[in-house]
């Protein structure tokens, strides 16, 4: 009886060490957001009063080791659940954050700021008075909403300072009016020129892949043009066919001329949940921050 305890524990923890490993490795690693931890842990938190739910003998659906051994559960099992609850709940606390705050940072311009979004934040974080009134400058910025055509002018520039250095090496300094007019009314070496702008330019280009990585803008046609262009490198195969999906759905295409980027991709974030934050990720430069 008392080895049969004994296993039926051990296949239970192999179970419930595996839902915890699980639980580690979603925790781990870069780029990962405040609001992607917290829901993390309270989605686990959720799991655990599953699992106890799911400790009843012919179900343990959550629980296939000690399922295979056909073992009963024992009151150490159900006593476990119920005190890892109660342990996360008095560990992470602190990590709740309101449920607004949250969505703010995922996306700035789905919050109601005349709500009560300001008094949320500001129970997390006391100074922000002036909260509301920047928050407001944020939504009605078209600077952040546009951020698909800054990419395209910073694209642009770079291309253009790749041009200029290998026009400048052949000594042809058209591009720079008042460098060629100086240099056509003077008697100047060109030469002598050459290698000097040339750095500059070089410099000035290494500057800009530091601040503004190379990106291949064409990958994001589909978030602006999303029924002419329908499949770009950056997408899986999964969000690919759901992208085809929406690109035939002639109801949602009458709707996509009224609205701005952005409001199109949120309009479609319950039918298409997967290309609607793989949109505004790109769309808003806080959502990969």
């Amino acid at each position: 009886m008392e080895n049969n305890e004994f296993n039926a524990a051990v296949c239970f923890l192999s179970d419930i060490f595996h839902h915890l490993n699980q639980l580690n490795m979603e925790l781990q690693g870069r780029d990962k957001t405040v609001t992607q931890l917290v829901e993390r842990l309270h989605a686990f938190q959720r799991k655990l009063s599953l699992f106890s739910a799911d400790l009843c003998p012919g179900k343990m659906l959550h629980f296939p080791t000690l399922r295979k051994s056909g073992l009963q559960i024992t009151k150490v099992t159900s006593g476990f659940i119920d005190s890892l609850k109660s342990n996360f709940a008095t560990r992470f606390d602190d990590f709740s954050i309101p449920h607004e705050v949250m969505r703010f940072v995922k996306d700035p311009f789905c919050v109601n700021i005349e709500a009560d979004f300001a008094m949320k934040a500001k129970e997390l974080i006391t100074s922000l008075d002036e909260a509301p009134l920047q928050l407001i400058d944020i939504q009605s910025s078209e600077d952040l909403r546009q951020s698909l055509q800054q990419a395209d002018k910073v694209n642009a520039f770079t291309k253009k300072l790749q041009r200029w250095a290998v026009r400048a090496e052949s000594g042809d300094f058209e591009m720079f009016s008042e460098l060629h007019d100086f240099l056509e009314e003077g008697d100047v070496n060109v030469n002598s020129l050459k290698a000097s702008i040339n750095v500059h330019l070089q410099s000035l280009l290494e500057k800009f892949h530091q601040y503004f990585p190379t990106e291949n803008v064409e990958n994001y046609d589909w978030i602006r043009q999303p029924f002419t262009s329908c499949s770009s490198n950056d997408l899986s195969s999964e969000l690919e066919d759901a992208l085809l999906e929406l690109s035939s759905d002639r109801t949602i295409q009458t709707l996509f001329a009224s609205k701005t980027l952005d409001e199109f991709w949120l309009s479609v974030a319950q039918e298409y949940p997967g290309l609607s934050k793989a949109a505004m990720d790109i769309l808003t430069p806080f959502g990969s921050t």
